[in-house]
């Protein structure tokens, strides 16, 4: 394929040794600020969840008759 091109991009900045590193870089850093992102949502939903959970638990406790 790259035999066959008009043009050689071998010498180009992203086929490079150096370039390919430097875009994995910058493609693993932009994963990863979508992920924390996302994991700050995902915080909340839990900590709602618990302080729910935690809420509904105390409160069917409190209304179930102590026969155990």
């Amino acid at each position: 394929l790259l035999r066959d091109a008009r043009q050689d991009i071998r010498s180009r900045p992203w086929a490079t040794h150096a370039g390919c590193l430097a875009l994995d870089t910058y493609f693993k850093i932009q994963g990863a600020q979508h992920e924390i992102q996302r994991l700050n949502v995902e915080i909340k939903r839990l900590g709602t969840y618990m302080e729910n959970d935690e809420q509904y638990l105390l409160q069917h406790h409190k209304t179930e008759p102590d026969d155990y």
